[in-house]
């Protein structure tokens, strides 16, 4: 009976945790798509006007009455602008945690994945932008002429989207040059 390496060994423990923890996390991420919905959802159902969430010129402004279902339904539809984004990267994680967990850590699907989850992050920046300046003049809508409001902000939070789609994006690009040459070298050999 042949020896196996030490070494050996050592890869296929690791190879194993790759796999486990791939696994869990992108049945972690899958169910976060839901949730993702369903906070989205429980949000509009729940918002009151003293609620923190809307920008400091509109807190106060917004009355009980401006908060009718169908403008709760579109705060809804307006909120699923950047979940789409959060969902979107979240299938890009769940799918890059499966090719690693099938053991493909450089293969064309991993790439895209990278790709796809520099683009959401992209879209989020946007989208977290379009969205509060959709939600504010949907939430003031019903208040008297002079007091409705649009804004505009972009903070923090969008740099960083945005940093970090454009750094995932060459990082997808750098992974696809790397598996091109792995593979004209396996061609080669």
């Amino acid at each position: 009976m042949p020896k196996t390496s030490s070494l050996a060994l050592d890869i296929e423990a690791a190879h194993h945790r790759i796999r486990v923890t791939s696994l869990w996390l992108r049945c972690i991420c899958l169910a976060c798509t839901l949730l993702v919905v369903a906070g989205n959802a429980s949000f509009w159902i729940m918002v009151t006007p003293t609620s923190d969430w809307l920008p400091a010129e509109v807190i106060g402004k917004v009355g009980q009455d401006n908060l009718t279902l169908p403008v709760r339904a579109g705060g809804f539809v307006i909120g699923m602008i950047p979940a789409s984004a959060m969902i979107w990267g979240l299938l890009a994680l769940a799918s890059l945690f499966r090719s690693y967990a099938d053991g493909n850590y450089f293969s064309p699907v991993t790439v895209a994945s990278f790709r796809h989850l520099g683009f959401a992050a992209l879209f989020g920046c946007i989208a977290q932008t379009l969205y509060g300046a959709m939600v504010t003049p949907l939430v003031t809508f019903g208040n008297p002429p002079g007091e409705r409001f649009v804004t505009i902000s972009i903070g923090t939070v969008n740099v960083g989207l945005l940093l970090l789609g454009f750094a995932l994006i060459v990082v997808s690009w750098v992974m696809e040059e790397a598996r091109k040459i792995e593979d004209e070298q396996r061609q080669f050999v």
